[in-house]
């Protein structure tokens, strides 16, 4: 029981009740129509990229665990309707919510800031970099499928 980290625990436990609200209240499905929409003009590697790009921005805004719990309903709506594979989707969002590197507020980042001696800039910069990185990876190997 030492070694769980309750604030996360309880932040999973309450982002659960909220994307069930966006599913519930039918946001998953309109998000599902935008995505929709750009499926039917670029395919469903613009589809991955949305769902990659929305999540790293919940991500580097709140914390991974909250941006999965909330875009995972909503990627699996999109992904049905679309009629794309829903684990695609998933994993899509996923490696969005991975990409947390971009700002120095993020999990991992405020550890190494101090001790590092870094600047938000630095995680900026260097972030953004990877956060491309991984992107034009993940999105490509998913759209392989």
């Amino acid at each position: 029981l030492k070694s769980i980290d309750w604030t996360v625990l309880c932040l999973i436990a309450g982002t659960l009740p909220l994307g069930a609200a966006l599913q519930k209240q039918g946001i998953a499905n309109e998000v599902a129509g935008w995505c929709m929409d750009l499926h039917d003009i670029f395919g469903p590697a613009a589809v991955h990229a949305a769902l990659l790009l929305v999540a790293g921005l919940m991500s580097n805004l709140s914390s991974n665990a909250a941006a999965a719990a909330i875009m995972s309903p909503v990627a699996v709506v999109a992904a049905v309707r679309i009629g794309i594979e829903p684990r695609d989707a998933l994993l899509a969002v996923a490696y969005g919510c991975s990409c947390n590197f971009v700002t120095p507020f993020a999990q991992c980042n405020v550890i190494v800031m101090g001790p590092g001696g870094y600047r938000a800039r630095d995680f900026v910069l260097v972030g953004l970099v990877m956060a491309t990185a991984v992107a034009a990876v993940a999105i490509t190997m998913l759209s392989m499928r």
